[in-house]
Formats: structure tokens, C-alpha cells, sequence
């Protein structure tokens, strides 16, 4: 089967024909090979590639369900069965780049957290029973009982041995840890379930001139919020808020959690993280431009020291 080019998804949406055609090469560009199109009469769309072989399958029946949740999800104009799309332009500037302004410093308080917090909060909206989690996957959505406490203690104890060879200060940690799951057993368990995005690198999120918009949702699922609000909440850092998410962002999400299980949450994903191998196959892969590059270089600096401060953040 011919593969189809970016003219043929506009031609079968049925909108005017192409002016010109822009590569996009800036930001987080890992994982979808990003064309700006503009058409003749002077509509803009973005033309998605994907680059891993996972994803080359037709995206349609996600995007359908995702559009009909509320949830401010990119409008789709066509799709292909090798996975790429037409979807909205959405113009602004990306979350990431608003808080890396060389005009500004992370102001904590910049309204721009509050509509990330309302953005974010249409997304957990979405609820499921409990306790079921899964992907939402191209074709299909993938639910299974799973309690959420026993998928951290595994989690947990998958990185004890990397703990472990860090040395004697953060040897304990483990122990450490699976005391606060203990504590915060009961509250873990009573919440509900929800639709997380799933990718929250603030690339991800963009800022128009009303509100934060959410784009590239390649990697839903079915889950927990506070999976998601704590990977938020370390990509705030990584973005220069050391304290993590503002209470900005809290006012607009509209409830708050105690910072102990946020921390919990954290710790144990920021852990897997590092344990993770691409690390190093990042700093060779052509598909990765050099200012991405260093910026996950620049992390992986920056999740090593948090997670040096762990036993003094858990006092």
C-alpha cells in the first residue's frame, strides 16, 4: 500500500489545497516528525509523522473517542493508516518555552499555572471505575483491575538494586518509602481512576492568549492522577520552579493533595526514570536535535541531585 504524503491527508479532508509546507525541528521533537501546512487560504493544520514503528497504525479510533470527552482535544481532519494525521494548529507558545524566556524568570504565580491546572482538570474529569487502568491505545482502550498500591510497591522494588548501588546515604530509601505506601494506603486506593495524557514534558502544553491548550497525545491511558499530577509536578522543576508545581496551578486544577503523597508519588517514578537505559541511547540517536540533547542531559543532572535530597525531603 502507497504510503500517503501530506497532500494526499489534505486532499481527503477536503480543504483547499497546499500554499507551503514548514518543518518543524525545534523542541521536543522525539518521537513524530512535525509539519506546519499552509493552506491557500491561509488556514494552518499540522501534518504528525510518527517516527517509531509502534505507532504507525492508524490513529482514528483513539482520536474519535478522545474528541468526544470534552476535554479540548486538537480537532483531526484526516488520518492514515501509517499513523500520520491533520489535525488543528494550535498557535502560541509551548509551556516550556514560556517559562525559558529569556525576558522572564518562573513567576509561581503567573495565571498561566491556573489555566494549566483548569486544562489538566478536564482531562481527570474523565473517570473509570476503580480500579481499572490500561492504555488507550490506537484501535482499542485496555482495562484491567489493578491496585494502584501494589503497582508502586513494584515499581519500587524493580529499583531497589539501583538504589542500593548509589551508596550508604540513600541506601534506605526503599524501606523508607514503602513506609509512607503503608500510610498512604487507604487515600491512594479511594481515588477514582481517570484519563491521564499521559506525556507531560511542558512542550506538550501550549499557551494561547485564553488558556493551555493540550496537543500531542500519543500516549494516553487509563490511571491514577496523581501518577500524572506528581510527573507534572517533577517537569515544573526541571523547568526551574525547584519547589514544583505553584499554588497557582492547585487553584486552577481546584483541590490540592498533601505534598507527603505528591512526594511519594515523585520519588518512586523519578526513580524508574533514571533506571531506564535510553539515557545514553538519547545522546546517540540522529533523530534527537542537539538542544534536545542537552536539555536531557541538563535532567538527568537535575532528577541525580533531587533524588540525592530525598532523606531530607521525607523528614
Amino acid at each position: 500500500m502507497r504510503a500517503m504524503t501530506i497532500r494526499d491527508l489534505v486532499a481527503d479532508s477536503g480543504l483547499p489545497s497546499i500554499q507551503h509546507l514548514e518543518a518543524l525541528t525545534g523542541g521536543a521533537r522525539m518521537d513524530n516528525k512535525l509539519t506546519l501546512v499552509t493552506l491557500t487560504n491561509g488556514q494552518q493544520l499540522l501534518a504528525r509523522k510518527p517516527i517509531a514503528a509502534d505507532d504507525l497504525q492508524d490513529q482514528a479510533p483513539r482520536s474519535s473517542f478522545l474528541a468526544q470527552l470534552g476535554i479540548g482535544f486538537p480537532k483531526v481532519y484526516a488520518t492514515a493508516p501509517d499513523g500520520s494525521s491533520l489535525v488543528e494548529w494550535i498557535p502560541g507558545v509551548s509551556f516550556a518555552d514560556r517559562l525559558a524566556a529569556p525576558e522572564t524568570t518562573p513567576d509561581p504565580e503567573d495565571v498561566v499555572w491556573t489555566w494549566l491546572g483548569e486544562s489538566l482538570a478536564a482531562v481527570h474529569a474523565v473517570t473509570f471505575p476503580q480500579p481499572l487502568q490500561g492504555p488507550v491505545g490506537p484501535t482499542e482502550l485496555t482495562l484491567k483491575p489493578q491496585d494502584p498500591v501494589d503497582d508502586l510497591l513494584a515499581s519500587l522494588n524493580r529499583a531497589r538494586s539501583w538504589i542500593t548501588q548509589r551508596g550508604e546515604r540513600p541506601a534506605n530509601l526503599p524501606d523508607r518509602l514503602t513506609g509512607l505506601l503503608d500510610k498512604h494506603a487507604e487515600s491512594i486506593r479511594a481515588e477514582h481512576p481517570c484519563l491521564l495524557h499521559g506525556d507531560n514534558n511542558l512542550d506538550n502544553f501550549i499557551v494561547t492568549e485564553h488558556g493551555v491548550r493540550v496537543i500531542d497525545w500519543d500516549y494516553p491511558e487509563v490511571g491514577y492522577p496523581l501518577a500524572e499530577l506528581s510527573a507534572l509536578d517533577e517537569h515544573a522543576y526541571l523547568n526551574g520552579l525547584l519547589a514544583g508545581l505553584p499554588q497557582a496551578f492547585w487553584r486552577g486544577y481546584g483541590r490540592t493533595y498533601p505534598r507527603e503523597l505528591i512526594l511519594l508519588y515523585r520519588a518512586i517514578g523519578c526513580i524508574n526514570w533514571l533506571t531506564q537505559d535510553n539515557w545514553r541511547g538519547f545522546q546517540t540517536d540522529p533523530a534527537i536535535s542537539d538542544t534536545m540533547k542537552q536539555k536531557l542531559h541538563r535532567w538527568h543532572g537535575l532528577l541525580t541531585s533531587w533524588i540525592d535530597t530525598l532523606p531530607d525531603l521525607l523528614r
